[in-house]
C-alpha cells in the first residue's frame, strides 16, 4: 500500500498530463483491489465457523464425568 503512492507520483511526474493520468490507473486499481480478497475470506471464514461447529457441548451432570474421592486440585490437574 505504501509503494502505490510512490508509483503514482513517479508516473504522474514522468508522463505528460493525459498519459500520466492514464498510467496511474494500474497502481490505483491495485491499491483498491488488494484489501478486498482477504476481507472476503475473513467474512467467509467467520460465517463457516459460526455455522459449522465441530464440537459438542459437554453435559456437566453426566455420570461419566463424575470423579469420586479426588480433591479440587486433582480434578483440575487431571484435565
Amino acid at each position: 500500500m505504501q509503494n502505490v503512492g510512490i508509483a503514482m507520483l513517479i508516473l504522474l511526474l514522468t508522463f505528460p498530463a493525459p498519459l500520466g493520468d492514464l498510467a496511474t490507473l494500474g497502481p490505483m486499481a491495485s491499491a483498491m483491489m488488494t484489501p478486498i480478497p482477504p476481507f472476503i475470506v475473513a467474512i467467509l471464514y467467520n460465517v463457516y465457523r459460526k455455522l459449522c461447529k465441530t464440537y459438542e457441548p459437554v453435559n456437566v451432570h453426566d455420570e461419566e464425568m463424575k470423579v469420586e474421592n479426588k480433591t479440587e486440585v486433582e480434578k483440575l490437574s487431571s484435565v
